[in-house]
């Protein structure tokens, strides 16, 4: 056969001739071959050295290339493809024994020939039928090694190989599809500007880069742990303050009845600087024998002027009041006790604490446990001490009060400071605005309202020791005093601190001024928030240890080295570059570096926004421009300004919008049962595309979820023994029985094969990074929602009303959400799955919001009828909010939370499945059999496994799973998170890191792709591939970009709709 190139017309009369030359060899050699045999040879050629590829899809094992033909609508007839070209325009032309046809825009039917013939030719279905019958018979074989070498042999020979001219093939439908949308998106047509004129120099799509891991020049390893420490952070703080607050508030809510009660528990073991007494044993021996204040008061010896300073002191701690002396701590410790007995002397909260003590001696034993651990804490993260419970940034702070305790308000406010003529401009424009402190003739004003700004936090760098009130600008203040003298300070309830040389200043809050601002005079929020405060901070220095020694360029000649790197990584592809650190520490300011070295000043800016705790400024001062957004973090605030009536009513719009589109996407991605269960199904089919085996999805997914809730429950115990630790510490206790249970529990931990999930930061999804910021009850979306309901269920006063007594009566019979949930869990029963299942039976968890269950516990607890005036206390008392916020699936409702929970294990089953499959298959490569990471861990010991080989496949498996199985913990661009907020883009977290996936497994995996989709197909299940989420499939449904949400309507706020 000749391999000269022939025009494809000639192709026809060309075999025609080699078909007879062929046949009379044969015959001549005494081998007569068959006709079959005869085409085989052409066909298999003509496959081989065919540039299209698409001779390798016609070609048929049993049929060869033969293929229905039908002429101007006669009956069909069997062909003969001898041939393929895609043309310059886009077209296909196919030559057959029975001539040679042109074709486009994917149809079936040939344009008209030169003398008039079209013909019927279902060439593209057949390429179809060719890849499905392909994918299919994957399962036929041992899946694990069949599928392998089929995405080997797709992925070479259809992509690889056909990737320019398959751009011809499909280039029709593109262009029409990028100019559709330069028509509708401002966006598109912008970024498509920014891409003629170089992308390079494009920060937001440098961003992207960063967002989808295409850059080349990040470690993404080291990036992944810094962010899993950050991320598992939060995701603990998170649980305390979902579970152990408020099992605390309602235990306190149960036992202590009086308001006022309560209301001095917060000033016992919360403002009154009750940490302070764990210094002194004697005292903490006697308070809980029970004693006298007075007697407790001399049991401290002081001096006058000691007592002068702990009156003072105690007027700040318990009354926010400064004093001549501007006190707001003490190094003393005879005056900080002093001032803290002080404080319990007054309006009977002494009294209160005794009682407390008596009556309900297992609170009032918790309550001191939980002050010995804020103590604790606040040794190591205040004052440079290293204990049990952990180690701090060494150096000791003055910043704080002497109470030790966060200021907790209902809301996140931010304040402004006015003069007379300005407090009442502010006030007429913009309503909001709300006086908390009013201006005389030299004494500043404060106002506050609801902040406006939505927070996305990075590694935590802005986390900062705790200044309770508001800060001022140092020049102004510095003014004043020189103005009007020191006595400036006291009358305008100033107090101020050094930092580093810096003396800062802020204006605490009187106890009156805290009302007015919503102070939130609540024991269990108070020492919860302060604790999971002052614990990130300790935390975080494992994350600024990792920024320092391994993501910061420092040096002499780290400006020109990162300089020259840049410079390298422009002339080479991604998989060449090096790495370009994160952070940089240099001795100049940014003007000398866009002089010395531009291009450096291109990818850098100066560190801002972040605290100085633990002297990372004096560590790092440069971050790089596309990463900014996503170590450092950023706020969104209003896409209006707020300098006109109108604009500040655009405002407040946009302000209840926002949180309807909230309401929207917890409806759509958390309480959507249906949706929760086809993430299962989609993930296994992704799984299944990698060519992760059935056996594997099979044992991976039920060990996964017994393996988290064991790691869950060793988690739980090991905060609690560390809690016992620190308050044993606290009070001076043996402290020996606490490490060895925390000791042990470590141990536990670190042996449990599910480790790895953990330190990797498996445990995440977007439903829970959702709810970080909107579970909250005294802010965000759920304080919104707790706020409106209540203007319904209780009067001006705060009082129940008759909606509230309506609302009981619902609740006695029984009528709730447990009907709800039970229609809409069978919603969620789609084939395979049991996530309906598990919907089932979070019914069960809804007692304590039942009027009628709680009743019952009620009379079971005290084994007697309750009585009329009891009933009248429970139904007072009967949570209505919590009971409405079920119906409309608010971020605290049983059903988002535990929708929540079904979500991140669909995506932790999966990561853990195929990080499991990749390291048993890359250690299996290097001769070594994989158990666990501890088992692994336990060889490299012994010298029989290599710890560098080791730690680079177990980095390599972790980043594979994690970007999989979308990486949510990674901050969005600040430009694509606020049209997220708007509704705009809806879920850009998923689609948009999507899309690396996607392509990667059509360029790897091409053939279990198409098995993914025919099956979901076949099952009726859309969406259920991550392929559905492709960028074209959206730009054709017109869902990439859409004019916000239609919020207005009952499906936003009623769950079921």
């Amino acid at each position: 056969m000749a391999d000269k190139c022939i025009l494809i017309t000639a192709v026809p009369d060309r075999y025609k001739e080699w078909y007879s030359s062929v046949e009379k060899d044969f015959r001549e050699q005494g081998k007569p071959a068959t006709k079959e045999q005869i085409e085989d040879i052409w066909t298999t050629h003509i496959a081989k050295n065919d540039n299209s590829g698409l001779m390798a899809y016609i070609v048929h094992p049993d049929r060869g290339a033969r293929t229905a033909i039908q002429f101007n609508g006669s009956k069909p007839k069997e062909t003969l493809v001898l041939g393929t070209k895609l043309n310059a325009d886009g077209t296909v032309t196919v030559a057959t024994t029975d001539g040679t046809y042109t074709f486009k825009d994917g149809s079936s039917k040939s344009v008209k020939t030169a003398k008039g013939v079209s013909v019927e030719m279902p060439i593209m279905q057949d390429i179809i039928t060719q890849a499905e019958m392909a994918s299919i018979s994957g399962f036929n074989s041992p899946f694990n090694v069949m599928s392998r070498e089929a995405n080997a042999w797709a992925s070479k020979y259809l992509l690889v190989g056909l990737a320019e001219k398959s751009g011809k093939v499909i280039g029709p439908l593109i262009t029409k599809a990028h100019v559709a949308a330069k028509k509708k998106s401002n966006l598109y047509r912008d970024t498509v500007n920014l891409i003629d004129k170089g992308v390079r120099d494009s920060e937001f799509l440098a961003k992207m880069k960063v967002l989808l891991k295409i850059g080349g020049d990040i470690d993404d390893k080291v990036l992944a742990k810094a962010i899993t420490i950050a991320y598992n952070n939060a995701r603990r703080t998170k649980e305390v303050l979902d579970t152990q607050l408020p099992a605390l508030d309602k235990w306190i809510n149960k036992d202590v009845r009086d308001v006022k009660d309560r209301k001095n528990l917060n000033y016992i073991f919360g403002r009154s600087g009750f940490i302070n007494l764990f210094d002194n044993k004697d005292i903490t021996a006697e308070l809980n024998n029970g004693t006298t204040i007075d007697k407790l008061i001399s049991m401290v010896p002081h001096t006058k002027k000691q007592l002068e300073e702990a009156q003072e002191l105690s007027e700040y701690m318990s009354k926010g009041k400064v004093g001549t002396r501007g006190l707001y701590n003490s190094d003393s410790k005879t005056v900080q006790q002093l001032a803290t007995l002080l404080v319990l002397r007054e309006d009977g909260r002494f009294e209160t604490l005794n009682k407390v003590r008596t009556k309900n001696p297992e609170l009032y034993v918790e309550l001191l446990r939980l002050t010995g651990m804020v103590k604790s804490l606040h040794e190591v993260a205040y004052k440079g001490k290293r204990n049990t419970v952990g180690q701090g940034s060494g150096k000791v702070y003055q910043g704080y009060d002497g109470h030790g305790m966060m200021d907790v308000y209902e809301g996140t406010h931010e304040y402004k400071q006015v003069d007379k003529v300005q407090m009442e401009e502010v006030m007429e424009l913009d309503p909001r605005w709300k006086i908390v402190r009013e201006p005389t003739e030299n004494n500043f004003g404060l106002l506050y309202r609801d902040s406006l700004n939505s927070n996305q936090e990075g590694l935590g760098l802005d986390k900062d020791i705790i200044r309770n009130g508001v800060g001022l600008d140092s020049k102004y203040v510095e003014a004043m005093i020189s103005q009007h003298g020191t006595g400036w300070l006291t009358e305008n309830n100033v107090v101020s601190d050094v930092d580093n040389g810096y003396t800062r200043y802020r204006t605490v809050l009187r106890d009156t001024e805290r009302e007015n601002a919503g102070y939130l005079e609540n024991i269990a929020h108070t020492l919860y928030r302060t604790w999971v405060h002052d614990a990130q901070l300790v935390e975080m220095q494992t994350v600024q240890a990792i920024i320092v020694n391994e993501m910061t360029a420092s040096g002499e000649g780290a400006a020109k080295e990162v300089e020259d790197i840049i410079k390298g990584n422009l002339k080479v592809s991604a998989d060449k570059r090096e790495e370009v650190k994160p952070f940089l520490k240099l001795d100049m300011e940014y003007a000398e570096m866009k002089k010395l070295y531009p291009e450096l000043a291109k990818r850098y800016t100066p560190l801002k926004n972040i605290s100085n705790y633990g002297d990372i400024k004096e560590k790092a001062n440069y971050v790089r421009k596309d990463m900014e957004d996503v170590l450092v973090g950023y706020s969104i605030g209003s896409i209006f300004k707020d300098d006109s009536t109108f604009g500040v009513t655009l405002q407040r719009a946009e302000t209840v919008y926002k949180q309807l589109v909230q309401m929207i996407k917890l409806k759509m991605v958390v309480a959507n049962p249906a949706k929760l269960a086809m993430d299962t199904v989609s993930n296994t089919t992704l799984l299944l595309s990698l060519d992760v085996g059935i056996d594997e999805i099979a044992k991976g997914f039920p060990e996964a979820v017994v393996y988290a809730k064991q790691m869950s429950e060793l988690e739980s115990r090991l905060v609690s023994a560390k809690l016992k630790l620190a308050q044993a510490e606290a009070v001076g206790e043996d402290t020996k029985k606490y490490q060895r249970e925390v000791t042990i529990v470590n141990k536990l931990i670190e042996r449990h094969p599910f480790n790895p999930a953990i330190a990797n930061g498996f445990i995440q999804s977007q439903g829970t990074s959702m709810l970080v910021k909107e579970y909250d009850t005294i802010s965000g979306l759920q304080k919104t929602i707790d706020d409106v309901v209540k203007l319904v269920v209780q009067d001006k006063k705060g009082n129940p009303n008759k909606m509230h007594d309506g609302l009981v009566g619902l609740m006695n019979l029984g009528f709730d959400v447990d009907d709800i949930l039970s229609s809409i869990s069978q919603m969620s029963k789609v084939k395979g799955t049991t996530i309906g299942t598990e919907l089932e039976g979070i019914a069960d968890r809804l007692a304590a919001k039942k009027g009628k269950d709680v009743i019952k516990a009620e009379e079971k607890r005290l084994g007697r009828a309750l009585t009329a005036e009891e009933l009248k206390e429970i139904q007072k008392d009967a949570d209505t909010v919590r009971y409405v916020s079920e119906f409309i699936a608010a971020p605290s409702s049983e059903l988002v939370r535990q929708g929540s929970r079904v979500m991140q294990m669909a995506d932790v089953m999966s990561r853990w499945t195929l990080y499991k499959h990749e390291m048993g298959k890359n250690l299996k490569s290097i001769g070594y059999e994989y158990v666990s990471d501890y088992k692994a861990k336990q060889d490299i010991s012994a010298g029989r496994l290599d710890s560098k080989e080791y730690e680079r496949i177990n980095g390599d498996a972790a980043v594979k799973a994690l970007d999989t199985f979308i990486d949510y913990r990674l901050n969005l661009p600040k430009e694509l998170q606020t049209l997220s907020n708007l509704g705009v883009i809806m879920f850009p977290s998923f689609w948009i890191r999507a899309q690396k996936v996607i392509y990667n497994l059509v360029k790897y995996h091409p053939v279990n792709a198409g098995v993914g989709l025919l099956l979901t197909d076949l099952l009726g299940m859309s969406g259920a591939s991550i392929i559905d989420a492709n960028i074209l499939n959206k730009f054709g449904e017109g869902t990439l970009l859409q004019a916000g949400q239609d919020v207005l309507q009952a499906k936003t706020l009623i769950l079921g709709l």
